[in-house]
């Protein structure tokens, strides 16, 4: 966001040495609010330099008050009383001034653009899909949240700030890292797909396909990952590698799930955490039952009727669960 009126006077007089100690303490006060702040002071604080170097140089090379007195009493000789004019002193002041509005026109305008942010939240109840002006694609769980900077496409690095869970699918280019920040954590890539978990503390990172680079903000720790691979931060600054055997994790996405000689008491754990619904199993025997088989946007119903029909048992509806029994 480009500061207000009010922080382009105080840089301006700031710039020109008449800040009052209050005005002083409150343009710091602005600068140690964001990095950006301070980058743009300084980058004011170069142009003015600059025009100063200028009017410098002007002097140095034309003896400006040498040549004016020689037309001056040409001018002036005969009856008209001398009357000391600097026009070209006064031209070079008011340059210099031209100079400065005109660049603070255009760092505002480059620092507004620079700094502008594209920000798009998922408010609906089902995944929404958002493309990216670099063909990039992102699925947005609902309650997820990305932004990135204006222009995307045309700086040395794509970076976006994610909050939630979202799946990537990102366009391949060597010379344009993709850069995904969320929770402390630093997701880079150059053209893969993976999925980001962001919605606790402990974020996750699961490669569909190519290769990631997860890592900690602060550098201090990484891990690279394959596909089938997954990578978890916790908030005391370590990282765990795992394997994933299935990807039911993109449940919210594909509204698909896939079990292969899994144990009943792991399918019913799912299904519960996705579904959320609570399953008893009343036997201790039946809950290494093996299944193996797919749903694809099945109703809970109709994954309790292909369980009762593969495992050959019965499931019962009490008040707050599904009742398991042979």
């Amino acid at each position: 966001m480009a500061p207000d009126d009010k922080y382009w006077i105080l840089i301006s007089n700031y710039l020109a040495n008449e800040l009052s100690d209050t005005e002083t303490d409150e343009l710091l006060s602005w600068v140690a609010e964001a990095p950006e702040n301070g980058q743009l002071l300084r980058e004011m604080q170069s142009a003015w330099e600059k025009s100063n170097e200028y009017q410098k140089t002007l002097k140095t090379d034309v003896d400006v008050d040498a040549a004016w007195k020689k037309v001056e009493a040409r001018l002036f000789a005969d009856s008209h009383p001398k009357t000391q004019f600097k026009p070209m002193r006064r031209w070079t002041s008011i340059a210099a001034s031209l100079f400065l509005i005109i660049s603070l026109a255009w760092l505002g305008v480059s620092y507004y653009q620079k700094h502008q942010t594209v920000t798009f939240a998922n408010n609906l109840e089902t995944q929404q899909q958002l493309l990216l002006p670099d063909g990039s694609s992102i699925w947005l769980n609902k309650g997820a949240k990305v932004s990135y900077k204006k222009g995307l496409e045309n700086l040395s690095q794509r970076e976006v700030e994610l909050s939630g869970e979202a799946f990537f699918e990102v366009q391949h280019n060597p010379q344009k890292p993709f850069i995904i920040h969320a929770g402390g954590t630093k997701t880079q890539v150059l053209g893969t797909s993976f999925n980001v978990d962001a919605t606790t503390k402990k974020v996750s990172v699961a490669v569909i396909s190519g290769k990631v680079s997860f890592a900690k903000e602060n550098g201090k720790a990484q891990l690279f990952l394959l596909p089938g691979e997954k990578g978890t931060s916790t908030p005391n600054g370590s990282l765990a590698k795992s394997a994933f055997k299935n990807t039911n994790f993109l449940f919210w996405k594909n509204r698909q799930l896939n079990f292969e000689n899994e144990p009943l008491k792991n399918v019913l754990a799912e299904i519960e955490t996705i579904y959320r619904v609570r399953f008893v199993i009343k036997s201790s025997e039946l809950q290494n039952l093996k299944l193996t088989t797919s749903f694809k946007s099945a109703s809970i119903h109709q994954i309790i009727d292909v369980l009762e029909a593969s495992l050959d048992v019965k499931i019962e509806k009490s008040d707050n669960a599904y009742i398991v029994v042979k």
